[in-house]
């Protein structure tokens, strides 16, 4: 796993990275907050989510804080806030902001901290603003059925801690935010967090649909950071998409065992990216029903095991958890942990974004088939192939 890197800040200051091109600062105004809290403020990485940097901000004053930061350009952070009183509860603390350039202010109360309302930069954008609204409300419902629920199991009420369990069932998002939230990321042309919120949803997308999306764009906004982060994106899938070669791989499923991609020359490959998922747990059945009708004719399967499975820690786990892993973990053909520090780098080269993911390879040592649980579809691309 990678390290996550952290740094005390003093509200009030300033962090000065040389290298870096832009600044933005986060103004907040947190009715409530107490002299000593902290937030820690996480810049996520799109590109290697595990690999996320983290600044500690202290409060030296009460009812709020100020971060500034240089950066190479804008990120999604989440801050988490930590007060020193420990009876405070522990929901309501964690937030998502767009920061980049610019200045952002909060304002809200330290109860609800995650529900403070934003505004500066990206967030003067109408859809932008419209977006945050939208979601916000949801989160206020939220938090006061939970407020409800608190009270009725505090009274010790069973009859009303069922009738509020049937009341949070019944909230969701409603269609107003699923279709602004769609504009946004979607149609938006005129603003970096659509871009960003596009990028963050665009695992199961082709190179050619974020080819023209990019296109799309305002000249101002194919300029930015996020921009860049989106060309990269597009070169990666290329390069793992069906058509393009196979990029090559030495993977170590062990400490004295490694495979590579030349072991599997003249055969057909399917590499299967799992982790603990429903969708994984779906498929695993087929997978192996497809290993077994096809190992006889040429296939091999090679198991691409998401870095949050710890080979070392399986009976940590939690008896649920690992009665669902469990058939995936005895395989009969080989499996390698993408968790082992130099298999990592095998996500980035095959674009490892989402799972269960299927790439079946040729002979050849051509990609010819790469879908998101699409079992049926390597059946095909296999019968096809074979009937030659």
């Amino acid at each position: 796993m990678k390290t996550i890197f952290i740094s005390l800040l003093l509200c009030l200051g300033s962090v000065s990275v040389s290298a870096q091109k832009q600044s933005f600062t986060l103004k907040a105004e947190i009715e409530g907050m107490q002299k000593g809290d902290t937030v820690y403020i996480y810049r996520e990485n799109v590109l290697e989510p595990s690999d996320r940097t983290v600044d500690v901000v202290l409060a030296k004053k009460k009812n709020g804080f100020e971060y500034k930061k240089k950066n190479d350009g804008a990120s999604f952070y989440t801050l988490e806030y930590h007060p020193i009183d420990t009876a405070v509860s522990a929901r309501n603390r964690e937030m998502l902001l767009f920061l980049g350039k610019g200045t952002v202010k909060l304002k809200g109360t330290a109860d609800r901290f995650n529900l403070a309302e934003k505004s500066g930069a990206e967030y003067e954008n109408s859809l932008v603003a419209r977006y945050t609204f939208l979601k916000d409300s949801v989160g206020r419902v939220e938090a006061d059925v939970y407020d409800k629920y608190d009270k009725a199991r505090k009274d010790k009420n069973s009859a009303a801690m069922k009738e509020v369990l049937v009341e949070f069932t019944q909230v969701n998002n409603g269609p107003d935010w699923d279709k602004v939230s769609m504009q946004l990321a979607n149609e938006s042309t005129d603003t970096e967090y659509g871009a960003a919120l596009y990028l963050w949803n665009s695992s199961l997308l082709s190179s050619a649909e974020m080819e023209k999306r990019l296109s799309e764009m305002d000249s101002e906004i194919q300029k930015t950071y996020t921009a860049d982060l989106i060309r990269q994106v597009i070169d990666m899938k290329k390069k793992t998409e069906p058509g393009a070669v196979a990029p090559d791989f030495t993977l170590y499923v062990n400490d004295t065992t490694h495979v590579s991609l030349s072991d599997y020359k003249g055969k057909y490959l399917l590499l299967f990216y799992w982790g603990p998922s429903v969708g994984s747990y779906r498929i695993n059945p087929e997978i192996e029903k497809i290993y077994y009708t096809y190992h006889s004719k040429g296939l091999e399967i090679l198991d691409l095991v998401q870095n949050s499975v710890d080979p070392d820690a399986l009976m940590t786990y939690k008896p649920e958890v690992y009665r669902q892993l469990s058939p995936m973990l005895h395989h009969i053909w080989k499996t390698v942990y993408t968790s082992y520090p130099d298999n990592a780098y095998i996500a980035e080269r095959y674009n490892l974004t989402a799972m269960p993911l299927l790439i079946l390879i040729s002979p050849e040592g051509k990609i010819i088939a790469r879908n998101f649980g699409n079992y049926g579809e390597i059946i095909q691309k296999l019968e096809r192939a074979m009937s030659k």
